[in-house]
């Protein structure tokens, strides 16, 4: 089984943050990212 393993570097910790202060809604972040909604993703956006 293949695992990840995330480098948590203070670029990257900045970008997330400055991720979540700017998109809080799950769909604007799926079609911020270009991200085609399949059936998971549509039954979680009730969630």
């Amino acid at each position: 089984m293949a695992h990840i393993v995330t480098l948590n570097t203070p670029s990257r910790e900045d970008w997330l943050t400055q991720l979540a202060d700017v998109v809080t809604d799950p769909d604007e972040l799926l079609r911020l990212l270009n991200i085609d909604a399949d059936e998971k993703l549509l039954a979680g956006r009730s969630a």
